[in-house]
C-alpha cells in the first residue's frame, strides 16, 4: 500500500512537470491589482516516508513586504490584498521528507503553482 502512494505521488510530480514545465503551472505575469491573494502550502509525506506537518519557514510578500515565520504547522494559508504593481511570492522549506507544494490563488483562480520533493524540500510561487 505504501510503495503504491509513493509511486502515486511521483507519477503526480512527473505529470505536474511535463505539463507546467518544472513542477509550475498557472498563468503567472498576471495583473493582479486590486484582488485577494491567498498563499497556500501543503504536503505529502507518503512521498519519502519520513513525516512531517511543519514547515521550517515559510516566506511571503504583503502590501508592507516581505514576511517570514518560522516552524509553522503545514497546511498552511495566508490571505492578503494586492496593490498596483504588487508581486505575490510565497517560499517555504519543509521540516522533513516528502511532497511539498505552495500556490498563489488570485480571487480564487490559481496564478501559480509549485511542487517540490525530498529531504527539506524548498518551492517558491509567484505571481511573475
Amino acid at each position: 500500500m505504501k510503495g503504491n502512494r509513493v509511486a502515486l505521488c511521483v507519477l503526480l510530480v512527473a505529470v505536474v512537470s511535463a505539463v507546467g514545465g518544472c513542477g509550475r503551472f498557472g498563468q503567472g505575469n498576471a495583473d493582479i491589482a486590486g484582488t485577494t491573494i491567498r498563499y497556500q502550502v501543503e504536503y505529502d509525506s507518503t512521498a519519502m516516508g519520513h513525516p512531517s506537518q511543519r514547515a521550517l519557514s515559510i516566506s511571503y510578500v504583503t502590501k508592507d513586504g516581505e514576511q517570514q515565520q518560522t516552524d509553522v504547522g503545514l497546511p498552511w494559508t495566508k490571505v492578503v490584498s494586492a496593490g498596483a504593481g504588487f508581486t505575490a511570492m510565497v517560499r517555504a522549506q519543509y521540516a522533513g521528507s516528502g511532497l511539498i507544494v505552495c500556490r498563489v490563488v488570485a480571487d480564487g483562480k490559481v496564478i501559480d503553482q509549485q511542487i517540490s520533493v525530498g529531504p527539506y524540500a524548498v518551492v517558491e510561487c509567484s505571481s511573475n
